[in-house]
C-alpha cells in the first residue's frame, strides 16, 4: 500500500525532494553554529584609537573631541571584550 506524503506527485519522489532539503538545512545550520562557536569565534577589533581614527575621518573630530570619547571607547572596549571572552 502506497501512501503520499507532502503533496502531489510520486510519493517516493516527494519524500527524496523533502528529505533532501532538510538534509541541506540541517548542514547549513551545523556550519552556522559551528561558526559561532569556534575558537576566537568573535573578530571584532574594539580598539578605541581604531574607533577613534574612524570617527574622526567621518565626522571630522576635533583633538577635544577625540579626548572626550576615548574614555568611553575604552570603556567600551574592555566591556565588550569581557563579554566575547568568557567561556
Amino acid at each position: 500500500m502506497h501512501h503520499r506524503i507532502f503533496g502531489t506527485g510520486r510519493s517516493g519522489e516527494t519524500l527524496k525532494s523533502f528529505m533532501g532539503a532538510l538534509a541541506l538545512t540541517v548542514c547549513s545550520l551545523v556550519l552556522v553554529a559551528a561558526g559561532w562557536a569556534g575558537e576566537g569565534g568573535h573578530k571584532h577589533d574594539h580598539s578605541p584609537d581604531k574607533q577613534i581614527a574612524k570617527l574622526t575621518k567621518r565626522l571630522g573630530l576635533s583633538d577635544a573631541q577625540q579626548a572626550k570619547i576615548k574614555p568611553i571607547l575604552e570603556d567600551k572596549a574592555k566591556k565588550l571584550d569581557a563579554l566575547y571572552t568568557r567561556k
